[in-house]
């Protein structure tokens, strides 16, 4: 599963997209959240959040 998600910030605007951690799994309980999850964090770091993580 693929999910697009677009975060727009005071006009701004950041996309990306998030995939369930295992697709063809029988083991991924909910797809769904984690293809959404993931590409919510993959949006915000169009906006630098969780830089601070890679810096040294």
């Amino acid at each position: 599963m693929v999910v697009e998600c677009t975060l727009t910030v005071c006009g701004a605007s950041r996309a990306d997209v998030g995939y369930s951690n295992a697709p063809d799994s029988e083991d991924e309980m909910e797809p769904a959240k984690a293809a959404y999850s993931d590409a919510l964090k993959r949006a915000a770091v169009g906006f630098g959040v969780g830089r601070w993580l890679y810096e040294g």
